[in-house]
């Protein structure tokens, strides 16, 4: 027997699926799902409170944040009322296969091109915030019917955002960008060399800069200081190491140049930092903050 938890279905392409029409729905407090045998997918979006109904004899609990695909050919019926629920169901055709997958990792968005159709469970999670957007789109378009063209553009968008929230993109950078900064991690302390670090990885200076950034929204080179100036502040904490000690330590070998970065990345010197993270937990911490205030100048917002 089909299972909806177990199974997923193919759509071939080509063609692509074709959009025939969609909608909100919102239940009375008595109505039930209506007993039907269908030549169309619908796809369901669960909004508010919960839908029942049976497919193939077997039953169905779809709560808010879940979507189901409800296949041509099988019998659905509600046998149990779903007061007040809400969802927006979406009508396609297409070509299906059905297969019998349980483990996920067959169902790969990567196939389409490489088999010719799309994968996808019956049922999943979808982000609502997201999906209302693309909802309401859909049913303005569709008010003049005029614009077959948009109507099937949004509704791509929203099959490939399902097939997103099953299979989320693998960035291509991926595996460079994790070797990159695991290596930045463990040599941050060093004097690295960030122009020679084409030698270690054989792409380009300004492409690892490019894809680091793409990938993390920090340079190499930021994300450099940022592992420094942490460790610095855990130093200058717990440890009773000199400020040029520390300096030194965490790979900046003129102290100058670390007052300078400490300075711009937590708005004040090391050694007042350090003096405020010392004591501010200590017994005199009433006194303390006046006390650091009239001797750093500092204004504590």
């Amino acid at each position: 027997m089909f299972s909806s938890a177990s199974s997923y279905f193919s759509i071939l392409i080509p063609p692509w699926p074709e959009y025939a029409g969609s909608n909100y729905r919102h239940f009375s407090e008595n109505e039930k799902h209506i007993t039907r045998c269908f030549n169309e997918f619908v796809a369901i979006f669960m909004l508010e409170n919960s839908l029942y109904f049976s497919e193939d004899d077997e039953d169905i609990v779809l709560t808010p944040g879940e979507w189901y695909v409800q296949l041509p050919g099988l019998k659905q019926q509600g046998k149990l009322p779903s007061p007040f629920c809400k969802y927006f169901y979406i009508h396609f055709k297409a070509a299906e296969i059905r297969l019998p997958y349980v483990d996920s990792s067959e169902c790969l968005v990567s196939k389409i091109k490489k088999n010719g159709r799309l994968t996808l469970p019956v049922r999943g999670k979808f982000d609502k915030d997201e999906f209302v957007l693309m909802f309401d789109r859909l049913k303005t378009i569709g008010i003049n019917r005029s614009n077959y063209i948009s109507e099937q553009a949004v509704f791509l968008q929203i099959l490939e955002s399902l097939a997103l929230t099953v299979n989320p993109p693998e960035s291509k950078y991926a595996s460079i960008t994790l070797n990159l900064q695991e290596y930045l991690a463990k040599n941050y302390h060093k004097d690295i060399k960030l122009n020679n670090l084409n030698t270690i990885f054989s792409y380009s200076n300004d492409y690892l800069t490019k894809i680091f950034k793409e990938e993390y929204g920090i340079t190499p080179s930021q994300y450099i200081k940022k592992l420094r100036i942490k460790n610095a502040k855990e130093l200058l904490t717990h440890t009773e190491k000199t400020i040029g000690e520390i300096s030194e330590s965490i790979g900046y070998h003129d102290e100058t140049v670390f007052f300078r970065a400490f300075k711009q990345q937590t708005g004040m010197s090391p050694g007042a930092f350090r003096t405020l993270h010392r004591f501010e937990n200590s017994e005199n911490k009433d006194n303390f903050y006046d006390h650091f205030i009239e001797q750093n100048d500092y204004k504590i917002k």
